[in-house]
């Protein structure tokens, strides 16, 4: 339900017309530090929160079963970005069929007003938007209103910044003990990963294929963040260096590809939506479709056919959202396991995102979430 701009203007206007007296923060608030540095006041468990990134549910109702009633807007539906995750959830949390969006589209502006006039008492951002955000008008509104806003991250830091976020999270949203089950959690498999890569010299040569087909067939890159993280923590040898190519988010030519030889290719995925040719993966997806659009992808590509990964089978494909979420660690075991198979002999990503959601997801995976052109890493129906 996107806000209309005359309903938008009406409600800002009303609001701002009674000073919001009834939103700020009673004297003495308990104060926090968010990811960003920035740090605020909360004097109560926030009742009317306003998510600026949609795939934050995934972490939030993780912590809370019931968000969906403490929600009274977001910047758009997760059901353009993950339309079958959002199936599931709206069975369970009826609310998020109707939760106010700022637009029709997936990234639509931040309308200060329009987001204003939804008398949010905590605005919840990712880290990644906060360059972008920082001196502008809606914080510097936001910071006038002491209305209290946030930001986490999952997916520019996956591994470093993940844990601290669902901390934060949890003190904020009165979910404590929560928080420190799912790190806990998290904790023991990272452990476990690196307990097993730590005789680990050799690192294969990797190519990070960011969401292929959806933007550019080749190749859009992480050199630095995001997954290149994960690689790093895999023991793995990013091809694409961020020094030297300028960027943490690089796109690479066919050419660059080809000159290097990746020894593994490891392609992100989802349900991104019509009319474009990227490869499927997450809820919803078999196993078998996934498998297809790689084959697909990758083989269109000019020369791809003589590169030594495609040769020898030894591409995959992951959820592009399991470092967009509490999953990361998932996301770690599957790429530990596809470089060093004999030293991950027994690491079972899917016996883990199982027991992970059944323990703190109010729905179950089904879908295929890790692949590859030859695996028995298949999904649950």
């Amino acid at each position: 339900m996107s806000l209309r701009a005359p309903a938008r203007t009406a409600i800002a206007g009303l609001v701002l017309a009674l000073g919001l007296a009834w939103m700020l923060p009673a004297a003495g608030g308990q104060r926090h530090t968010d990811l960003a540095g920035h740090q605020f006041e909360l004097d109560a468990r926030p009742e009317r929160i306003f998510l600026a990134q949609p795939r934050l549910l995934y972490a939030l109702v993780a912590l809370d079963e019931h968000i969906d009633q403490r929600l009274v807007g977001w910047r758009s539906s997760l059901a353009l970005f993950d339309p079958f995750a959002f199936d599931a959830l709206r069975e369970v949390m009826p609310g998020l069929e109707t939760l106010p969006t700022l637009g029709e589209v997936p990234t639509p502006p931040l309308d200060a007003e329009a987001l204003v006039g939804l008398a949010p008492d905590l605005v919840i951002f990712n880290l990644s938007e906060h360059g972008e955000l920082a001196g502008g008008r809606l914080l510097e509104l936001l910071d006038r209103l002491e209305i209290p806003y946030l930001f986490v991250d999952f997916h520019l830091s996956p591994l470093a910044n993940q844990q601290a976020s669902l901390a934060l999270l949890g003190e904020v949203l009165g979910a404590r003990e929560r928080a420190g089950e799912i790190n806990a959690f998290i904790d023991a498999r990272l452990a476990e990963v690196d307990r097993r890569l730590a005789g680990v010299d050799q690192r294969p040569s990797v190519l990070l294929n960011i969401a292929p087909g959806l933007r550019a067939s080749c190749c859009r890159t992480n050199a630095r963040g995001g997954l290149a993280e994960l690689l790093e923590r895999a023991k793995g040898s990013n091809i694409a260096d961020a020094e030297r190519l300028g960027s943490d988010t690089p796109l690479l030519s066919n050419e660059y590809v080809l000159d290097r030889d990746p020894e593994v290719i490891i392609s992100t995925a989802a349900t991104w939506g019509y009319g474009n040719e990227a490869i499927r993966a997450g809820f919803g997806v078999a196993a078998e479709d996934t498998r297809a659009d790689l084959e697909r992808e990758t083989r269109q590509l000019p020369g791809w056919q003589h590169l030594q990964a495609i040769q020898q089978r030894r591409d995959y494909v992951l959820w592009h959202y399991l470092h967009h979420g509490p999953f990361a660690f998932i996301a770690l075991e599957a790429i530990a396991g596809w470089l060093h198979p004999d030293a991950t002999a027994g690491l079972d990503p899917q016996r883990d995102l199982d027991e992970f959601f059944t323990r703190f997801m109010p729905i179950a995976p089904l879908g295929t979430f890790f692949t590859g052109a030859t695996t028995d890493m298949v999904e649950r129906r």
